[in-house]
């Protein structure tokens, strides 16, 4: 029986490795909404388009979608919203699996279906993405410096806070590159910087590190407007500018003490060794090697080699 089930397990993990990718999708549309930005997901692989189930559709998929259509951020679902549209008819993907910050769909994980059945559980998957949400404004709140402090972004004209979920040191690189503020330190959670006054506006955030300011990032609005008191809110700490300016400093006063210093010793040589060459010479002139100088060396040796000089060397002995 132990081994029957774990073959059950095996097969069922490789029929899913084997549907994961098994399609590129070349775009994605929405339909049947108000705007481009809202509406029934549509995708398309090779010649083939259709919609994509709800079974595994999570907020990092949407944030995908509206990221690849230039939507902004994606906005959050309210679970008792009717449906936008009638169902297509025909389905294309049954899960798609993202992370959130990829650019686009076709870079997301993909499980087809095989015989394009309708969606008999969860329906088809419908996108709505947030308005005038493309270019968020960003700041730091509360803290000690102008690069620490909890996080907060502008939308319709509102600060509000962000929330601590999948929040890591990837995102915190991004805050710290869109304030000029260097290196990420910390990521501060649980309303470290205080809860702040205003709403909260981003319920989740997926970015992967390397993205220029947070709109980059995969994002997720919230629907309702979350107190501050519901949601924890995040916060980071980046490296002090004063300390990113001071080690540059530091090596470049080193190099010029150093430069200084050997530049002084130099001289010194230099100068000490000029003014020394008319002393050296006025002291030969004064003091030539003389004859009596050779005799008294003479006198010297006859004096150690005499024989009396000898038994006294021996008598000490």
């Amino acid at each position: 029986m132990a081994c029957e089930s774990l073959y059950q397990v095996l097969l069922v993990l490789l029929l899913h490795t084997e549907a994961l990718g098994s399609g590129s999708i070349s775009s994605v549309r929405l339909l049947n909404g108000p705007n481009m930005c809202t509406g029934r997901l549509e995708v398309a692989i090779g010649n083939d388009s259709g919609a994509v189930c709800n079974d595994a559709w999570g907020s990092q998929d949407a944030a995908v979608v509206c990221k690849e259509l230039k939507c902004g951020a994606a906005m959050e679902m309210p679970s008792e919203d009717p449906t936008m549209s009638s169902p297509s008819g025909h389905v294309l993907l049954t899960s798609a699996f993202c992370s959130g910050s990829e650019l686009s769909m076709s870079k997301c994980g993909t499980r087809m279906t095989s015989s394009g059945a309708p969606c008999t559980l969860s329906g088809e998957v419908e996108v709505n993405c947030a308005p005038n949400s493309g270019s968020l404004s960003l700041r730091l709140m509360d803290g000690v410096g102008s690069c620490d402090g909890r996080v907060e972004v502008q939308y319709n004209g509102t600060w509000g806070s962000v929330s601590q979920f999948h929040w890591d040191m990837e995102e915190a690189r991004v805050v710290c590159r869109q304030q000029r503020c260097g290196e990420a330190r910390r990521v501060m959670r649980h309303s470290h910087f205080g809860r702040g006054l205003g709403v909260v506006w981003l319920k989740d955030t997926y970015c992967n590190g390397s993205e220029t300011q947070l709109s980059d990032c995969g994002l997720l609005i919230s629907s309702q407007t979350l107190s501050p008191d519901i949601e924890d809110a995040v916060g980071v700490i980046c490296e002090d500018p004063v300390t990113m300016l001071v080690s540059p400093l530091l090596m470049v006063r080193g190099a010029f003490y150093f430069i200084v210093y050997t530049m002084i010793h130099l001289i010194y040589f230099v100068v000490g060794k000029q003014s020394s060459r008319p002393w050296e010479r006025g002291l030969r002139k004064r003091f030539p090697k003389s004859e009596e100088v050779v005799v008294y060396q003479e006198e010297e040796e006859q004096l150690s080699t005499s024989p009396s000089n000898i038994e006294k060397s021996k008598a000490a002995l």
